[in-house]
């Protein structure tokens, strides 16, 4: 099985309301059948489409740190379903905020298939006023 993991924050002293995380799937593991560990995220924020997922994150208190862990079983494009190897490919994800204050973190790549290291992007939710 092959795994991407992406690795979610707020560094903002405030809570981060109405963030979206957003995963560009590599072409050669569009057709294929996945697996979505997410603590935390309803399954109803969570869209899928030809190209993406989509992950409506809940309110991220300011220093909350969530993990998304996606895994593949297979793809009909891959040459051996069964070669992890196979199932390598780099992966962009993404995460947007409404009035962010570092939009410089907001988005990362990482090679799928590497359980070691995980893609991390960061939201900083802006002070609000009293």
């Amino acid at each position: 099985m092959a795994t991407f993991k992406i690795d979610y924050e707020n560094r903002g002293s405030q809570s981060a309301n109405g963030a979206l995380l957003e995963f560009q799937i590599p072409e050669k593991f569009r057709d294929g059948e996945f697996d979505i560990q997410a603590p935390g995220i309803s399954a109803g924020s969570i869209q899928r489409t030809p190209t993406t997922i989509s992950f409506g994150l809940p309110d991220l208190r300011a220093g909350f740190l969530g993990t998304v862990v996606l895994g593949w079983r297979g793809c009909l494009t891959c040459t051996d379903a069964a070669d992890v190897s196979a199932l390598s490919d780099d992966a962009m994800v993404s995460v947007t905020l409404d009035d962010d204050l570092d939009e410089s973190n907001n988005s990362a790549s990482d090679t799928l298939g590497d359980p070691a290291t995980a893609a991390r992007v960061i939201c900083k939710a802006p002070q609000r006023a009293a």
